[in-house]
């Protein structure tokens, strides 16, 4: 996943929850799914339509 190995992740996540703060962080991850999913959404949308 976008090249970074598992220490990366729990190097970010930590770093994420010290400056962020633990009441923030499920509503931060929430807001980054949603843009992850939409994103994903256009590059599937404009796979096809390159295909048609």
């Amino acid at each position: 996943m976008f090249g970074l190995g598992m220490s990366e992740m729990v190097l970010i996540g930590i770093v994420a929850l010290i400056v962020i703060g633990p009441k923030d962080l499920p509503g931060m991850f929430r807001t980054m799914g949603q843009f992850t999913g939409k994103a994903r959404g256009m590059a599937r949308e404009f796979s096809r339509a390159m295909e048609a």
